[in-house]
């Protein structure tokens, strides 16, 4: 008899099924293995490090000098925080770095994160930021934004910012 399985990993948004016979399925929690990977003195999930990744493709800069200036910000303010938390991002901060194509898409995968700062990076669609409900403040300001409608379902939000872009209603 073959029996499916559902496999979530946790802190990395990844789930698969699995179709095996019984036995086959009797497989142990320690036998999931969370993959990280480094970049510096960081260890980051998938889709996180997929965000860097492209990003430092995409802007130029090394991988390891663009992971220290999205989180310096936060260290620099409240040396205590830390904005990667298991591996996973929970505040980026991101100014004059222009984000379109790749490094915006991979955005849309940074599940966990409740703060989020882009300013002048260019953006002129937000729809890819439509899939961060844990979002709680929000900052675009400016950018090249005319409409903002794709955020309408961030029910978490309490602060958002979008000054100087240009929105006319």
């Amino acid at each position: 008899e073959v029996n499916k399985l559902r496999v979530a990993l946790p802190n990395c948004d990844i789930t698969f099924e699995i179709e095996a016979t019984a036995d086959a399925l009797a497989i142990p929690q320690e036998g999931l293995v969370q993959k990280f990977f480094k970049i510096g003195e960081h260890e980051l999930c998938e889709p996180d490090y997929r965000f860097i990744v492209e990003l430092a493709k995409h802007s130029g800069w090394e991988e390891e000098k663009l992971l220290d200036h999205v989180v310096r910000h936060w260290t620099e303010d409240s040396p205590d925080y830390e904005s990667i938390q298991d591996g996973r991002f929970s505040k980026i901060y991101i100014s004059a770095i222009p984000l379109t194509g790749e490094p915006l898409k991979h955005l849309e995968g940074l599940t966990q994160l409740t703060q989020l700062y882009l300013s002048n990076s260019q953006l002129t669609d937000v729809s890819a930021l439509a899939g961060l409900t844990q979002l709680t403040d929000l900052s675009l300001w400016d950018n090249q934004l005319t409409d903002v409608s794709a955020l309408a379902g961030l029910t978490q939000l309490t602060q958002l910012y979008l000054s100087v872009n240009q929105l006319t209603d």
